[in-house]
């Protein structure tokens, strides 16, 4: 009885009254359109799927409808940062498609969308647009999914099951500036000067004895790099808490360059808004100073480290490469574990191993 819930729970959902059944042979007929890889290939999170209605299917036995009518995201992935990019993924993809409509319930990014168009897309995010399939659902549901139907579904913040791998940054930026029109006005947050360099230090989940392996945080070279590049008459490090090792060496490096320095650290909505306000932004290593960027009427320059594509297109982004290797290759390669010879490299790798190239 349980295999049969977990069963339902993973391979079948109610969406508007319809039965939607996980099917290979929805996928082996559809996936040419977006070319997308076998599932089995992929971490579950990458997965992509297709359901279809028992309606589609039957069709399918003579002419196979070849059109998604939705792309799906099941349930919400992570938080601000992961949720924007998840929504944004969703809507490139959608049109990408040419579905009519894009299901992401329980995204917090749009909350409380209710089949609202969004360039074109009936974007619902309300998380009674899905749910899950029942044991009396399966009869009650039947005849009303006659109707041949066909969802693409996946998570959408990952997108390497898609083929050339991801979406472009220019159809991100799209969809960036289509989900900051449809939040609507947002309270004006006066700019800080361009000079005033913003720092984000990202603490939390990527330390301590939990610390999630895609987290590697950049070296003190990085901000050492970004201190020198520029007469800077004041600093702000924005952090959630104390715990990221480089943040009493950024202070004292900053010191040593008679750069005044101060810290931001309030509430989530408090540091949200100061960062909103910054026209110069360092960046740590997250989704959340790209979802930042997207929705901010501020930001103008952003130094990041790595060659992260997720920013939009029309920012200055100065990254700084690891062109020596070392640094990135023993901790940004799903390898970070907050170990303390990872932490002394964190503080010691020599800035002549890194450079600055602007996108």
């Amino acid at each position: 009885m349980t295999r049969l819930r977990h069963r339902l729970a993973s391979a079948t959902y109610i969406c508007r009254g319809r039965l939607f059944v996980r099917s290979r042979r929805g996928f082996s007929h559809l996936s040419p359109l977006l070319q997308i890889h076998p599932p089995e290939k992929f971490h579950p999170d990458e997965k992509v799927f297709v359901y279809v209605t028992p309606g589609w299917w039957l069709r399918s036995l003579i002419a196979p409808k070849k059109h998604f009518d939705a792309a799906v995201t099941r349930r919400p992935f992570g938080r601000y940062g992961n949720q924007t990019l998840q929504l944004a993924h969703g809507l490139a993809i959608a049109h990408r498609i040419q579905a009519e409509r894009l299901l992401c319930p329980g995204n917090e990014i749009l909350p409380g969308f209710d089949d609202r168009f969004v360039d074109g897309i009936q974007l619902t995010t309300t998380s009674a647009s899905i749910r899950r399939t029942g044991f009396f659902d399966l009869l009650r549901s039947f005849l009303s999914s006659l109707a041949p139907q066909a969802h693409l579904v996946g998570n959408f913040f990952y997108t390497t099951a898609l083929e050339n791998g991801s979406v472009t940054p220019e159809e991100r930026t799209v969809s960036y500036d289509l989900i900051k029109n449809a939040r609507g006005p947002q309270l004006p947050v006066a700019p800080l000067p361009q000079e005033h360099l913003v720092i984000h230090l990202r603490g939390g989940d990527a330390f301590g004895p939990h610390a999630h392996n895609e987290y590697g945080q950049p070296p003190l070279a990085f901000y050492r790099l970004v201190l020198s590049e520029g007469e800077w008459p004041k600093v702000t490090i924005v952090t959630a808490d104390d715990v990221n090792p480089l943040l009493p060496h950024i202070i004292n490096e900053a010191k040593e360059l008679g750069i005044p320095c101060s810290i931001q650290s309030g509430t989530v909505d408090e540091d949200t808004e100061f960062l909103m306000s910054a026209t110069t932004l360092v960046s740590s290593r997250s989704t959340f100073i790209p979802a930042i960027a997207a929705f901010s009427d501020n930001a103008h320059t952003i130094y990041v480290f790595g060659d992260d594509d997720r920013f939009p297109t029309h920012l200055t982004v100065k990254k700084i490469i690891d062109t020596e290797g070392t640094y990135w290759n023993s901790t940004c390669v799903y390898n970070w574990a907050d170990e303390p010879w990872q932490r002394e490299l964190m503080v010691n790798y020599p800035s002549e191993n890194l450079t600055i190239s602007v996108a």
